[in-house]
């Protein structure tokens, strides 16, 4: 039931234009045209993330700064309605973390968005120098789990820990995509779905996300 009106409530604001931004435009190392245009023979891109199934993914180094850039698909691959709600969603929860700034724990476990417009289908973000494990050690479970329980009492549920969307900077978990990042109340639920799926916790999404 949550999610039904979750996304009822996403579709009317996109179908009403109603646009979110992060941080300002002014402050962007180049203008926003030449980042909106970014394609992988640019010479600022040293890095391609071509997984990506909601928006095409860049490494841009300018003055010795790595930079993170998302630049949403036309057509989103995902066809369910989360799919194609997923870059509106990563936004907004994106805003709302950034209202955090000053949990160490979110701070050094997310990775710090510098300037986010729907409208104009970008996310402009630090790059992290994190790498994917294949085997967990228990500092870095604890590292995950510890950040996912600070997300949550923000009132931040995390869907998607799967392999692919966590990394780790030493025994540090970076969190970086927040496309199926939903709100819950943490004094009410254990999840974003209210009581409509008990099933699903922090741990299990884990789990079956990353080894299922």
């Amino acid at each position: 039931m949550k999610s039904k009106i979750r996304k009822e409530k996403y579709l009317k604001m996109i179908d009403e234009n109603v646009n979110i931004i992060i941080g300002d435009e002014s402050k962007l190392p180049i203008d926003i045209v030449t980042l909106q245009n970014i394609k992988s023979d640019s010479p600022l891109v040293e890095k391609i993330v071509d997984s990506g199934l909601t928006a095409y993914v860049y490494k841009v180094v300018i003055d010795n700064f790595e930079y993170c850039i998302k630049i949403k698909r036309d057509d989103i691959l995902v066809k369910n309605t989360d799919g194609q709600l997923s870059f509106f969603n990563e936004i907004i929860t994106r805003d709302l973390i950034s209202n955090h700034a000053n949990n160490p724990i979110i701070t050094k476990g997310t990775t710090k968005t510098l300037y986010a417009n729907f409208q104009k289908g970008i996310i402009v973000s630090e790059w992290s120098r994190g790498r994917h494990v294949k085997t967990y050690k228990k500092p870095q479970l604890l590292s995950l789990f510890t950040l996912c329980i600070e997300l949550m009492k923000i009132g931040l549920f995390e869907w998607d820990l799967c392999n692919g969307n966590i990394l780790f900077e030493d025994n540090q978990a970076v969190l970086f995509d927040f496309g199926y990042t939903y709100p819950m109340d943490i004094k009410t639920e254990i999840n974003s779905e209210d009581k409509d799926a008990l099933i699903f916790h922090m741990v299990e999404r884990f789990e079956t996300r990353t080894f299922m």
